[in-house]
């Protein structure tokens, strides 16, 4: 799936219309709906942000927000069940 494919498919979802709809817009705007993405994330990527923010405030140490930014699509690796758990006793000790 094309990056613009995946963009179209994201907006139908908050939008609640169907992607066939999206793309028979004009690329003028679609550019538009790109542009505000950009800067205002449409999707479930800005609640990912937010909830890693809120997960490394947590752990008050250690950490980085991206740390807790899941990586979907293969973008990035899962956390090993070694990792998973020196996450969840740092937790606990704060």
């Amino acid at each position: 799936m094309t990056p613009l494919r995946r963009f179209c498919h994201a907006l139908a979802l908050r939008l609640g219309v169907r992607v066939r709809e999206i793309e028979s817009w004009p690329m003028s705007e679609l550019a538009d709906w790109m542009e505000f993405s950009r800067t205002s994330p449409i999707g479930d990527d800005r609640a990912d942000v937010l909830a890693a923010i809120i997960a490394n405030a947590a752990c008050m140490a250690k950490t980085k927000v991206a740390d807790f930014i899941p990586q979907w699509g293969g973008r990035g690796r899962d956390m090993t069940e070694d990792e998973i758990r020196a996450v969840v006793r740092s937790l606990k000790k704060g």
